[in-house]
Order: structure tokens, then C-alpha cells, then sequence
């Protein structure tokens, strides 16, 4: 039979386009004809890759978008209640319509709310097409409007498909759809190519949009509880989204900068689950769960909340993995500490969950989806007009051969090995300094650092065949599972050198390789910025021994040695330096002196001298990523000896994974007092669990001259005493880390508009910290009254404004946004 997807966007990143490539490619290979229509387009090719034996048939190129009359009338068959209208016209309309008459499917599957009722809206049945709506969101996630709307259109599907069984019976239970076949097939996922194993890695991974509903802020709150109790352990959350800035603040006021990072988005988290130790999925409500099935399929045990719907359909309790009760924070901690403390616990949950996941293969799905689909056109419901159709039970032949696949695979010793579908006859490395050739042995092509450094540096990887010119290589599969990754214990007794062949996708999915490591090496562990001071904390690679008399030395550029600070080395390794900021800022000021651009940044070059020689300092070992990118430490201000002016300060990495600071005179707009710096932005959330509404608000105050004790948090209102909030608060070498718990309740807050204080001794007196990306405004009741409580940012402070709800003025906004949503000719 042809089958036909409709989707919104196929050339993103998210769990619907997952779930709809994995279908498709899994009803293609039952012999199916299979079709993905994308409404719309905005890049080239798919982020996440089709088989060849799917078509993809984008409508709209977003690059290009379709002009004319039609483009600026309302869509007349798009749902105005649901999110995307506005994205729809009529010119879209018609480009659907047309699309689809052109796929001639027997089954037409849409695959959102919008999409679903769209096409109740076209003849298709009428045509003798069987209509599927999909559901890939839970019915208690829309809104009273769209489910309205979602109510009229629904009895005109040959079928209803929500991907879990508690959902479809709320389904039947809740909507009237006499002669809808409503069934649950849940998603489907494939096996991986790679599966979790190599070199014990201690990282807790999580993967999703950068949503509220994904539980986010729970994880980090939950794993800053417990990240001193496992040291070497990180977390890292792979995806995008709006929450980005706000979950990156609050990594930052809980200084957790060296162990929770945001990755962003992955375009084959297999990849990533190879090199993980176990999943969190923290998810306030979840549709299905296809994170948790994709991670036990990798082979990796799943802590998950116990949100409606999804997980507990997956997880069994304690078999392959744990549920916690949903949106509380101390018992996804407890998990956490559960799961990072016990090795053997991981592993035996790690091979029942690689077991268990067998029941989500395509193939088994896919004959789910079949036996439905078969079916619906076999009903009597369906009009007679089929019989005049030909329904195709094959798929269409292959248009060629299947793109030329390449895995490259990190190896111990520093070396990576390319392993090819089909071998080349050799590889070329094409670098700045020319090219190097590597034939090939036994079908595959080993590659070493003395290999890159001949080609000068890194390097495009592009295969050479017999008579023809050479051509790039895909990077299809890195696995970097087998990659050095020596536990923190045992660096110490690593070789001092530290040299490996980094494999990465660069621009357009295409292969390169670079060398990364130095022959003496020191890993970084912790840096913490304070006013006073950068304190770096890391660990030299095959010391052995001791040396008191270290130094950590930064270099302006390749100029001579401009600041020094004592680096202690001890008899593990380890050693610890305090670089002043007023050092950093007095260096900076010399320079000044000579030609350079007195507005130009300095970029500092760090090396550690000891035993005789110096050392490179970066990070490596927590796995290749571009931690230019991904680590974003806070900045100080300090001030120059004598009139030298004020300057920033901040370590960064660099593209490489080398730590290097960075220096600039402050601007004319941004104030030269190191205290003012000093006071971090807030993170505020909402509390969970919540038997009365609540806020976390975190913070820092970055310098080593104030003392925990002497903090304190207050709300002051604008005629009301002001109320302190209870503190915790955790000290380091970066200053303070506070976090104070706010109630939302009339005994504990009376309503009105309060300002958060910030109060210390000494120089600091009040300072009031902002709030960039505050949480969204939420409502309850207490007793009969209507009440809200919204977080705003008001001239550089933070505000929280608690009050009853104003019933009139909420009444008319809401008939204001009601006549927006109407389409123009309704009006």
C-alpha cells in the first residue's frame, strides 16, 4: 500500500520527526511504498537522515517562500486554535492539497493536532483514502479551545493512534468518536548502531527540547544536591530550546559550571548514549517517553519520573531502571545518588534494559501500524470508490545504491580506524600544509596524530578511489567509546603525554580529524571565578610526584611570561592556583603602553611549569565536545595597579580544549566596581512539589572577601516591612552560592509587589539582582479568590509581583486573544 506522512517541519530536530522517519523506514522495508510530506522546508537536507527508501516531498521552502494574494489570505483549513496558524495560508492550503493528490496514498497520516484535523478538512475519504490521526502529545497537554476543535474534527478519521494505552482510553472516554478505530502503538526505535561500553565514562545524559514540561531545572537543582558526594561524575543535557539561557543561569548561580553542561542539540544521540553511564528523564508530563526507550536501547539503564502516560508503560521499577515520584526534587536526587554510588546496580539494569527495549523494534511496530492500516481498507466504512483504485502493496525500487557509510572508531591508543561500507582504495587527509595519503588495509584506513601533523594540522578526510578524484567522506557514525578517558584516580600514573586523533562532523555532516593533547599535559577539574582571584584546579598527567615550586604562568598571545601565581603540585598530581584579577589587570595596563588598540581584549595563554618543563592545561577527558562552546564561566572586573583603568576577566577554552583568560578594558557603560560584578544573576524557578506554590531563587556573590554568614536575602515591598527569606548557602573559592525557598501563601507573604535584596557586610551594603529569564506567571485558587504570582525584570532588579487576580481586566484580555486567533474572514 502507499502511505503518506504529513508532518510540519522533517528538517528539524525533535521527537515527532524521530518517530516519523522511524516509521516510515520501518514500514518501507515491509515492502511498502512511503512517502514523508513536509509542509515546510528551510535547509537543504534533513538534519536527522531518511533511507533512501522513504521519499521526502517538502511543500514549502521557507528560504523561498511562495508570494501572490494567496500567501497573505488566512488558511482555511489549519485550525486557528492550534499554535502554528499562523505559519498557514491559503497558499498553503493549496500546496497541501496539491501535494497530496500528487502522493495518491491508500492511508494518509497526519502527525499533530493542526495536521489531523487539516486533513479531515480535504475529500480524502471521500476518495476512499483512510484518514489516521497520530497524537505524539498527551490529550491533557491542549488547551479547551483546540480540544474543541479537535472534538468537531476527530469523528471524520478512519482511526485514531495515541502512542500509549492510558491515553487512548482517555480518549475514548472523553471525546465522542463513533466509528474512529481508537488504538495505541506506542513509538518505535531502532536498534543502535553502537551500544553503551568502552572505557567507564561518569556521565548522567539527558536529551530533549529545552522546555518547562521537560523537567530541566528539576535535574540540575537534583544533581547540585548530590555532585559533591561523586566527584568525577557530569551531566550533560543535550538539546535546544528557550530554556537554554535560563538553565545556563542556573548552572552558574548553583556553580556547577565544571560538572552540568548544555550541550546542545545532537544530530545522533546514539553517539552520545554510547559514552554515557545512565539517562535521566525529568519530564513534568510525557507523551510517550521515546528518550527512555532510545537510552535502554543503547543499553543504558533510565532514572525517569513517574509523570502521566509515558514512562511507567516503559520503565519497570527497579528491573531496568527507576521511577520517582514526578516533579519532586529530593527523590530524583535519591535516584541520582542511587544510580552514580553502585557500578553493579548500573550494569545489571543496563542488560535488562538493552532486553526489555526489544519490544519497541521497527519491524515489530511497523506490523502494528500494517494490521491497522490493512484494516481500514478492508471497512465497509471506507467508500466504495476504491475498488476503481490500485492499492500498492510493494514498495518503489531503489534509486541507487545506498550512500557510501563511514564509521569512524577511536581506539586506546590514540589512533582512530575508518571502516567503510564500501573500502576506498585510499584516504586523503587534506590539511594547510598540503595532503597525505593512507591506502587502505584489510578495508579500513587507520589514521594517527604523525599522520595529521604531515597533512599540517587538522584536516578534511576524502576518499580516493581507483580512477577517479578524490571525494569527502560522511561522517556517518563516530564512536568514541574506546577514546582515552582515564578515571581521575588514575591520572597520576598516566603516561605524562597525552595525544589522541579527534574524529568530527564539521559542516554539511562531512568528516574531519584533528589531533588534540600535548606531550606534557595537565587537566583541568574546576575553575572558579571570584573578584579577587581565578582559582584553576586540574591535575598533572604522570607526575608521580610532588612539586612544590610550581607555577601557573599565563603569556599574553606568544609574548613573554605577564603573570604567575603559585601551583603546588602534590604526590597525586594535583594542584591548585589562585591567578589575582588585579594582576591580570595591572599586565594588561603595561601593555598598553606599547602600539596595541587600547580597546583590543588580551587572550592569555596558560601553561603549567613543573618538573622542569611546562605543560598544557585544558580539557580532554570529559570527551570530545567544542567546550569553547559549551562552558561559559562568569566574568570578574578588577582594577590596575595605579590608574591603569578596570578591566573584565574571564576564562574561556578554546576550540581545541585548551583554558586561555581573556582580558578587556571595561566599557564606558559597564561600571568599574568589582563588587557591582561580583553580585551574579538570579536563577528563579518554580518549586516542586508544591503543596502551596513556591519559588527557588539561586544566586552567587562571586568574591572571596564575603563571608556565608553574613548573607542575607530579603523581599522588600513598596510599603510593607521587609520579609528575609531562610538562606543556604555553600562557600568555595568563586565566593558564595546562596539558594533561599519563597512560599506563596498569604501567612508567610502578604499580597504585593516585592523587590529582591541582596544584603552582605562590609563594602557590598544592598544590591538587588536581576533576573534575565524569569519563570512564566502562574495562577491558583485560595479558597474562592483567584490569585497569580510573575516574575519580572524591572530596571536591573528583580520583582515578584503577588496578588489576586483582576477578573474583568483577565475577561477581556482573553476576548481580545480570542478575536486574534479568528481567522479574518469569520471577523
Amino acid at each position: 500500500m502507499k502511505i503518506v506522512y504529513l508532518i510540519h517541519n522533517l528538517y528539524g530536530i525533535g521527537g515527532t520527526i524521530r518517530t516519523v522517519i522511524n516509521q516510515a523506514e520501518a514500514l518501507a522495508e515491509l515492502g511498502h511504498g512511503v512517502e514523508v510530506v513536509s509542509v515546510f522546508r528551510h535547509r537543504e537536507d534533513p538534519v536527522l537522515p531518511v533511507g533512501t527508501r522513504v521519499r521526502v516531498r517538502p511543500v514549502i521552502d521557507l528560504r523561498e517562500p511562495p508570494g501572490g494574494e494567496p500567501s497573505r489570505l488566512p488558511s482555511r483549513l489549519y485550525p486557528p486554535e492550534e499554535k502554528l496558524y499562523s505559519d498557514h495560508s491559503a497558499a498553503s492550503d493549496e500546496l497541501i492539497a496539491r501535494a497530496l493528490a500528487e502522493a495518491a496514498p491508500d492511508v494518509a497520516v497526519g502527525t499533530r493536532a493542526g495536521l489531523n484535523i487539516l486533513l479531515t478538512r480535504l475529500p480524502l475519504r471521500e476518495d476512499g483514502i483512510a484518514v489516521v490521526g497520530q497524537e505524539h502529545l498527551t490529550h491533557r497537554m491542549y488547551g479547551r479551545e483546540l480540544m474543541a476543535a479537535m472534538s468537531r474534527a476527530y469523528p471524520r478519521l478512519s482511526a485514531l493512534v495515541p502512542v500509549t494505552e492510558a491515553d487512548a482510553a482517555a480518549y475514548r472516554e472523553r471525546m465522542r468518536l463513533p466509528g474512529v478505530v481508537v488504538r495505541a502503538i506506542p513509538n518505535c526505535v531502532p536498534e543502535p548502531a553502537i551500544t553503551a561500553g568502552g572505557a567507564p565514562r561518569r556521565t548522567v545524559a539527558a536529551a530533549g527540547r529545552l522546555t518547562g514540561m521537560k523537567g530541566y531545572d528539576l535535574l540540575i537543582d537534583a544533581f547540585g544536591r548530590v555532585a559533591d558526594e561523586h566527584p568525577g561524575w557530569t551531566l550533560r543535557i543535550y538539546g535546544r530550546g528557550q530554556g537554554l539561557d535560563a538553565r545556563r543561569r542556573q548552572i552558574d548561580a548553583l556553580g556547577l559550571h565544571d560538572r552540568a553542561f548544555m550541550m546542545g542539540p545532537h544530530p545522533r544521540m546514539d553517539e552520545a548514549w554510547a559514552v554515557s553511564s545512565f539517562c535521566a528523564v525529568t519530564s513534568r508530563d510525557e507523551p510517550f517517553g521515546m528518550t527512555i526507550v532510545e537510552a535502554m536501547r543503547a543499553g543504558l539503564p533510565v532514572l525517569s519520573t513517574d509523570c502521566p502516560f509515558g514512562p511507567a508503560e516503559i520503565i519497570t521499577h527497579g528491573h531496568d531502571g527507576l521511577l520517582v515520584p514526578n516533579g519532586d526534587v529530593g527523590a530524583i536526587a535519591d535516584g541520582l545518588d542511587l544510580l552514580m554510588g553502585d557500578d553493579a546496580l548500573r550494569a545489571r539494569m543496563a542488560a535488562a534494559a538493552l532486553e526489555s527495549s526489544r519490544r519497541y523494534a521497527p519491524e515489530a511496530i511497523a506490523r502494528r501500524h500494517e494490521e491497522l492500516f490493512t484494516e481500514l481498507l478492508a471497512a465497509p466504512a471506507v467508500p466504495a470508490q476504491r475498488s476503481a483504485r490500485t492499492v500498492r502493496t510493494t514498495a518503489p525500487p531503489d534509486e541507487g545504491p545506498a550512500p557510501d557509510h563511514c564509521a569512524a572508531e577511536a581506539a586506546a591508543d590514540g589512533s582512530v580506524r575508518l571502516r567503510f561500507a564500501r573500502p576506498p582504495q585510499a584516504v586523503v587527509l587534506q590539511g594547510k600544509e598540503g595532503e597525505h595519503l593512507i591506502p587502505a588495509r584489510n578495508g579500513s584506513v587507520p589514521i594517527t596524530p604523525a599522520d595529521i601533523r604531515r597533512a599540517g594540522g587538522a584536516c578534511s578526510v576524502l576518499r580516493r578511489d581507483e580512477g577517479g578524484a578524490p571525494v569527502p567522506v560522511p561522517a556517518t557514525l563516530l564512536d568514541l567509546r574506546s577514546a582515552p578517558a582515564p578515571a581521575p584516580a588514575d591520572l597520576a600514573g598516566h603516561p605524562g603525554g597525552l595525544e589522541f586523533v579527534l574524529p568530527q562532523r564539521a559542516a554539511a555532516g562531512l568528516l574531519r580529524v584533528s589531533v588534540r593533547g600535548a606531550a606534557r599535559y595537565a587537566e583541568v577539574r574546576d575553575v572558579q571565578v571570584a573578584a579577587e582571584a581565578v582559582t584553576v584546579t586540574g591535575t598533572v598527567l604522570g607526575a608521580g610526584r610532588g612539586d612544590p615550586d610550581a607555577l601557573l604562568v599565563l603569556r599574553p598571545g606568544r609574548g613573554a611570561d605577564g603573570v604567575a601565581a603559585a601551583a603546588p603540585v602534590d604526590a597525586t598530581g594535583m594542584f591548585t592556583a589562585a591567578v589575582p584579577t588585579s594582576g591580570v589587570a595591572t599586565a594588561h595596563a603595561r601593555l598598553l603602553a606599547g602600539p596595541a588598540d587600547p580597546a583590543a581584549p588580551v587572550n592569555w595563554s596558560l601553561v603549567l611549569r613543573a618538573f622542569g618543563a611546562e605543560h598544557r592545561l585544558g580539557r580532554l577527558l570529559l570527551g570530545a565536545a567544542d567546550w569553547s562552546r559549551i562552558t561559559g564561566y562568569p566574568h570578574a572586573v578588577a582594577c590596575a595597579d595605579g590608574r591603569g583603568g578596570a578591566f573584565l576577566v574571564q576564562p574561556r577554552y578554546t576550540r581545541a580544549g585548551r583554558l586561555a583568560l581573556r582580558s578587556a578594558p571595561c566599557g564606558p557603560d559597564e561600571s568599574a566596581d568589582p563588587l557591582a560584578h561580583a553580585v551574579g544573576d538570579l536563577s528563579v524557578r518554580w518549586a516542586s512539589p508544591e503543596p502551596l506554590p513556591s519559588l527557588l531563587i539561586s544566586g552567587a556573590l562571586r568574591s572571596q572577601a564575603v563571608a556565608a554568614d553574613s548573607l542575607r536575602l530579603l523581599l522588600a515591598g513598596d510599603s510593607a516591612d521587609a520579609v528575609p527569606l531562610p538562606l543556604s548557602t555553600e562557600q568555595d573559592a568563586g565566593g558564595v552560592h546562596y539558594t533561599a525557598w519563597v512560599t506563596l501563601a498569604r501567612r508567610a507573604l502578604p499580597f504585593g509587589r516585592w523587590r529582591v535584596v541582596l544584603q552582605a557586610d562590609g563594602a557590598l551594603g544592598d544590591a538587588e539582582p536581576g533576573c534575565p529569564d524569569p519563570p512564566g506567571p502562574r495562577r491558583w485558587w485560595i479558597g474562592p479568590l483567584p490569585v497569580y504570582a510573575r516574575i519580572r525584570a524591572v530596571d536591573g532588579a528583580t520583582v515578584i509581583e503577588y496578588a489576586p487576580v483582576d477578573l474583568p481586566l483577565a475577561l477581556r484580555r482573553r476576548i481580545r486573544r480570542w478575536k486574534r486567533k479568528l481567522p479574518r474572514r469569520s471577523r
